[in-house]
């Protein structure tokens, strides 16, 4: 489900042309971002860009993968092992949604833990995008053992270490 999106704000629209996009341009600027030309135009297209993602439904994170499912083994990984049941619970939830309810009280360190294996990286990423400064440190407080670390490319071999233990053999 790849689409575009709109928001217009004031006499202007932006037009965003893919989900890649819309989280790329909510991101703060950073070097290797505008040496990539993945960063929004200006802090106001960042914004829009954020507020864009505020109102996506969780759902599409599963529908409109960032890194085609064909192309990556980390996207594989993600998808055949998120937990449907678990996301049940927020599947109606928008990326909005979620940061208002992980701020909330209702966020407990015991349904935390019941809905993490239904949260894909990705979904997070989204939450974080739109944090405003300060309000996710309830969010990052998690320990990180319990934050997605069955995704975490750095706790993996690389291809070129399995092969060189392979070879040493």
């Amino acid at each position: 489900m790849s689409g575009s999106y709109h928001y217009t704000l004031g006499e202007r629209t932006y037009r965003f042309d893919s989900l890649a996009e819309v989280m790329a341009k909510a991101t703060p600027a950073r070097s290797g971002d505008r040496l990539a030309g993945v960063i929004a135009d200006s802090a106001e297209e960042r914004v829009v860009a954020q507020m864009v993602l505020a109102e996506l439904p969780l759902k599409l994170f599963l529908e409109d993968l960032l890194v085609p499912y064909e192309d990556d083994e980390i996207t594989r990984l993600i998808v055949d092992s998120h937990d449907r049941e678990a996301f049940e619970t927020i599947s109606h939830f928008t990326v909005g949604d979620l940061r208002n309810w992980l701020l909330s009280d209702e966020a407990s360190d015991e349904v935390l833990e019941r809905l993490r294996p239904g949260i894909t990286p990705e979904m997070a990423a989204a939450v974080c995008k739109v944090m405003q400064p300060g309000s996710d440190s309830r969010c990052t407080q998690m320990p990180r053992d319990q934050r997605f670390s069955q995704y975490d490319r750095s706790a993996r071999p690389s291809v070129d270490t399995v092969a060189a233990q392979s070879s040493n053999r």
